[in-house]
């Protein structure tokens, strides 16, 4: 069985639909997200249609539960999270479709066990950056050969104890080297992740956020990553 994983789209919906092009190529049994489909940017309602019709399972992320009024945020940073933005515009049907969104999701095939989830435990202050940061945090990967998470926005793959934490990147907003959108495939038959990225026009969107006013410091974070 192949398993796609993505995360942290953040309403780009140009950036998710580049990546889609490979993605339906590629032909995957099951496609998950792991949170933060909306927040940051300006196509939220496209990107939550997209995945819907895909039909992608979908786990919230703190971006997901900010807009759904289920976890706090500072507010300070409404502006670049764009929150009251997101409430105005997403459709009743894709609040319902976003309520629904699990918390974690698991999966057992070919006798292996599979967590998706958008960080350790639902604690949005642990970010998991390095092999480090998975190690201190064994025991919540150790019951699962594969712990997928999202969150940081950086593509990786860590060997931690006898589990294999991955986080496939972002397609919305990657932190890496690249400014791509990056995602991967888990086939469950041989264990193999390969990891995709795909290019899509991010002056574009730049220049779009710009005429429409959007904060100089959201649009400054596609610049710098």
């Amino acid at each position: 069985m192949k398993i796609l994983v993505v995360s942290d789209v953040h309403s780009n919906y140009l950036a998710l639909q580049a990546a889609m092009i490979k993605i339906n190529a590629l032909k995957c049994d099951i496609k998950i997200c792991l949170g933060d489909m909306v927040g940051y940017y300006n196509q939220p309602n496209e990107v939550l249609e997209l995945l819907k019709n895909e039909q992608f399972i979908c786990i919230k992320g703190n971006h997901d539960k900010y807009v759904l009024g289920e976890l706090e945020y500072k507010i300070e940073n409404q502006e670049i999270y764009g929150i009251n933005r997101h409430r105005e515009i997403v459709s009743k049907e894709n609040f319902a479709f976003m309520k629904c969104a699990f918390d974690f999701y698991n999966i057992e095939s070919n006798k292996l066990k599979l967590h998706f989830c958008h960080t350790i435990n639902n604690d949005f202050s642990i970010y998991l950056k390095t092999e480090s940061d998975c190690k201190k945090y064994v025991k919540y990967m150790n019951d699962y050969d594969y712990f997928f998470y999202g969150h940081s926005h950086l593509q990786s793959i860590h060997k931690v104890e006898d589990t294999i934490a991955i986080n496939p990147g972002s397609i919305g907003q990657q932190r890496g080297k690249s400014k791509n959108p990056t995602f991967c495939v888990l086939d469950t038959d041989n264990g193999e992740c390969d990891f995709y990225e795909v290019s899509y026009n991010v002056e574009g969107l730049i220049k779009h956020l710009q005429l429409n006013s959007y904060d100089e410091k959201l649009i400054n974070i596609l610049k710098t990553y």
